[in-house]
């Protein structure tokens, strides 16, 4: 009860003094008694030094607590030099030396924790209860922080004067648990350890044991290592299993009580991993990547990395490219896609193998002895030629092992891939470029890929380009036509190719430009394909000229063809006349008038081989109709000599004519039987039928005949036709003198027209 009071009582002035004193007062010793010279001791000999009290720095090694196993025997010894009258040394909890409010330890002799010598200096002390062992110290709380103070009053060699000195050195005191390892068989005969952060793993260092079942020792491993987790490996001498365990150390020694990690047989692995080698590295369609054949082999980690040469002589080996892979074959040659930083630079790898089950490289790296290096392409095309350049080879004189240069090869490939045109190889490594002026169509697109022979080969991406060429083409050589269209109703002017269309033209991208006369100006009016529909002119108003080109795959426009201009036809004054500019490059040989109906179809000529531009319709006959529909149609030059032309012929526009009814009547008519104006007869042109009526002077009718199907002018005989002989519908001679008359004319359009008029009749 009393302990318990007691602890409690500490608690409360721990606290009480934590709260008011300034960091500063922390440091374990709070008064040295203004000696210039401190005090000093060790801890278990060398393995700890203790010097002065650390200045009041709460940072000082003095106040970083050294770790203590518990149950662990310590010896003090003083260590300054000189000579040594009176040393104390004191045991305390940290939070029960920080609360005293004495600023000096007590120097009683009697209340020394551990004893003192006034010889030596020396005093050895178990970290335990005075009550569990002798050898113990009477505050004893348990697994925690204590400080050990140290007090003498001595003479120093260095020091004249007699005087009071102080040291001193927080612990801690720790239960000392079984340390955590973890242990993996590696290639190589190795065994690599870890330890990693754990809350066993509280030790200053480690001891690692690597027991033979049989065959040689090892001595134990120390990692010298505080830092966690830690990572190595340890080479065996033999192919014997081994037991392995690890125990835990402190600074002052090792723990007696500290307990080593359960003893584990683990059997090694005495597979050897070799050099891997580079045989290849060829280019892929994917811009920047590449791949890479190398040797395989099982259970291993592959690992490349690469150099700029332009920058960089040496690999940087803590700067690994892409992650660490198993292969993806156990044996032979692998081949591995990279991609580069930028596909148009070189880049040089190296490959490392390392051990699949323990990536932690060894000392000696299984590294590739050769190194290899893209070969970046750039083509450029200019006129007529293609231009191959490629990187130089880096050869023999390169930093890393190289094999010697030996030949660059270009290759032009097809679109799948197989081979086009190998081109002679180059053996001048200061060559890096070639032009290809073999065959090249512009517009075509080519491929290439380099090889450089290093007695390994080093290929490039396939790169692809399209040819050029800055010659202008030629025109259309089939010439072009300009021809009426209905649907749509337009122009159509259109280009007639010879056998096939011209080389690599692209198809959209015929051009076609317009003007109102043939010399006028010339204005782009549509691009598209081998044809073009006019819409925007009324062809039955006005003629319009065209002339047309083409573009190639190089974007060049070709000549531009001849010019051409539709047919344009009218009719006026009693004519029909029309436009003498051709429609067909090739120029016009003559015309044909053709005949159709309203619709536009085809009657057959009117007449045929017409040189003029100009016809007078009057010789049209009445047989032809009253209304008629006329197109000309152009025939090209040599149209009549075979394969002289392939132009087709054009047509105009179709024009309507129409002839209005014809009536004539005599003013007299003489029915005395001497033959001659026997007879009043309407005559005319485009009578379909005729009703003839006979007034007397008063108005009334004395004479009235029809007759249907009245025959064309020339067969308007007067006793083939309708007429008045003088008799009046009674059968009796009419009185001479004037009469009128009424003659209604149904034309052969089917419209009526009435004339009327006066008439002498005598005899």
């Amino acid at each position: 009860m009393n302990k318990i009071v007691r602890n409690i009582t500490t608690v409360l002035v721990s606290i009480a003094v934590w709260t008011v004193m300034p960091q500063s007062a922390f440091a374990q010793c709070k008064i040295d008694n203004s000696s210039s010279i401190k005090g000093e001791f060790s801890i278990n000999g060398t393995k700890v030094s203790v010097k002065g009290d650390g200045n009041n720095n709460p940072t000082s090694p003095n106040n970083i607590p050294i770790k203590i196993c518990e149950g662990e025997i310590i010896k003090l010894s003083n260590t300054l030099p000189g000579t040594v009258s009176t040393v104390n040394y004191w045991i305390l909890p940290l939070d029960a030396y920080l609360a005293n409010g004495n600023p000096n330890p007590p120097k009683n002799p009697g209340t020394v924790v551990g004893g003192y010598t006034t010889n030596t200096g020396e005093s050895e002390v178990k970290i335990a209860a005075k009550t569990t062992d002798p050898n113990g110290f009477s505050f004893y709380e348990g697994p925690k922080k204590y400080v050990i103070f140290q007090y003498d009053y001595s003479t120093p060699t260095i020091n004249s004067t007699p005087g009071e000195h102080y040291a001193c050195q927080v612990i801690e005191v720790i239960a000392p648990p079984q340390p955590s390892i973890s242990i993996t068989t590696c290639n190589e005969k190795e065994f690599q350890i870890t330890i990693p952060v754990n809350a066993n793993n509280i030790y200053d260092d480690y001891e690692v044991h690597f027991d033979p079942v049989s065959g040689s020792n090892i001595n134990p491993v120390y990692t010298g290592k505080q830092t966690l987790p830690y990572t190595f490996k340890a080479s065996m001498p033999d192919n014997s299993d081994r037991i392995i365990y690890a125990k835990g150390i402190t600074k002052t020694g090792g723990c007696a009580a500290a307990p080593a990690t359960p003893n584990e047989r683990k059997s090694v692995k005495s597979t050897s991993i070799f050099n891997p080698t580079i045989s290849l590295i060829k280019g892929t369609a994917t811009k920047g990547e590449f791949k890479i054949a190398v040797s395989s082999q099982a259970d291993i980690l592959r690992q490349f990395y690469i150099r700029d040469p332009q920058t960089s002589s040496n690999y940087d080996f803590s700067k690994p490219f892409g992650t660490p892979k198993v292969p993806n074959v156990t044996s032979g040659i692998d081949t591995v896609a990279v991609t580069v930083p930028d596909g148009n630079k070189q880049y040089c790898f190296l490959v490392e193998n390392m051990d699949a089950s323990c990536p932690a490289t060894g000392a000696t790296p299984f590294r590739s002895r050769e190194e290899i290096c893209t070969t970046p392409v750039v083509i450029t095309a200019e006129d007529k030629k293609n231009v191959i350049k490629w990187t130089r080879a880096i050869g023999s004189n390169a930093a890393q092992n190289q094999t010697p240069f030996i030949y660059y090869q270009v290759e032009r490939l097809n679109v799948d891939g197989t081979l086009d045109k190998p081109f002679p190889v180059i053996n001048d490594q200061q060559k890096i470029e070639f032009e290809d002026t073999d065959g090249l169509v512009c517009g075509n697109e080519y491929t290439y890929q380099v090889t450089t022979n290093y007695g390994l080969m080093s290929t490039s991406q396939k790169v692809r380009v399209k040819a050029i060429s800055n010659d202008r083409p030629p025109k259309i050589s089939g010439g072009v036509y300009a021809d009426i269209n209905d649907n749509p109703k337009s122009i159509r002017v259109q280009g007639n190719f010879n056998g096939p269309d011209p080389i690599n033209v692209v198809a959209t991208q015929y051009k076609f430009y317009q003007s109102n006369s043939l010399n006028g100006t010339y204005s782009l009016k549509h691009i598209g394909n081998k044809y073009y529909n006019d819409v925007t002119t009324d062809y039955e108003k006005q003629q319009s000229c065209y002339y047309m080109t083409w573009t190639n795959a190089c974007n060049i426009e070709s000549e531009p063809s001849e010019k051409i201009c539709n047919v344009n036809l009218k009719y006026s004054g009693g004519k029909i006349k029309w436009t003498n500019e051709t429609s067909l490059s090739y120029g016009t040989d003559s015309y044909n008038i053709k005949r159709v109906d309203k619709n536009g179809t085809p009657l057959g000529d009117y007449k045929k081989f017409f040189k003029s531009n100009e016809l007078v319709i009057d010789t049209l006959h009445e047989r032809e109709g009253q209304e008629i529909f006329i197109k000309i149609e152009s025939q090209p030059i040599g149209w009549n000599i075979i394969g002289s032309s392939t132009l087709p012929t054009t047509s105009s526009n179709v024009i309507r004519i129409f002839r209005p009814v014809v009536i004539m009547a005599p003013q007299i008519f003489t029915p005395n039987g001497d033959d001659k104006n026997e007879k009043f007869v309407i005559r005319g042109k485009f009578i379909q039928n005729l009703i003839l009526t006979i007034y007397d002077r008063w108005g009334n009718p004395i004479f009235s005949d029809e007759q249907k199907g009245y025959p064309f002018q020339e067969n308007q005989k007067d006793d083939v036709i309708v007429g008045w002989d003088g008799k009046m519908n009674n059968g009796e001679k009419a009185m001479p003198g004037s009469y009128a008359f009424k003659a209604q004319v149904e034309g052969t359009d089917g419209t009526v027209t009435v004339k009327e008029g006066a008439l002498l009749l005598e005899y």
